[in-house]
């Protein structure tokens, strides 16, 4: 028989799936595939542990992805306990200075325009 008869006579139509499951069951005996893999990746104690790193580094809930916004947290938090740092020595050194007179009176005119009798203010931009 040649394969337009079968065409024509509806028999390939009719078997298709049969047909499909035969063909790839002569294919993987021709190509061996489990006699191709090395026996170390078919131990069973590797797939198992291959499964479990698999699993702790994707699918749980403390994954890499997980860990990676935990260290991107911590380093901005490293950066913004730095600035409160900064900001905090910045605010010890004005609370010791607020006792000096001179120092006040400086502040005061820098920061809200005061000024002593007789004088002029001008502002430059």
């Amino acid at each position: 028989m040649d394969v337009d008869h079968l065409l024509k006579s509806g028999f390939l139509k009719q078997n298709k799936d049969q047909i499909i499951s035969i063909v790839i069951f002569h294919y993987l005996q021709k190509v061996n595939l489990i006699e191709n893999i090395p026996a170390f990746f078919k131990n069973r104690f590797f797939l198992t542990s291959f499964v479990f790193l698999v699993w702790i580094s994707f699918f749980d809930h403390y994954n890499f992805f997980f860990h990676a916004e935990l260290i991107q947290q911590k380093n901005e938090l490293k950066k913004e306990l730095r600035r409160l740092k900064i900001e905090t020595a910045k605010n010890t050194i004005f609370l010791r200075n607020m006792n000096n007179s001179e120092f006040m009176e400086k502040y005061a005119r820098e920061h809200y325009l005061m000024k002593k009798d007789g004088e002029d203010i001008f502002m430059l931009d």
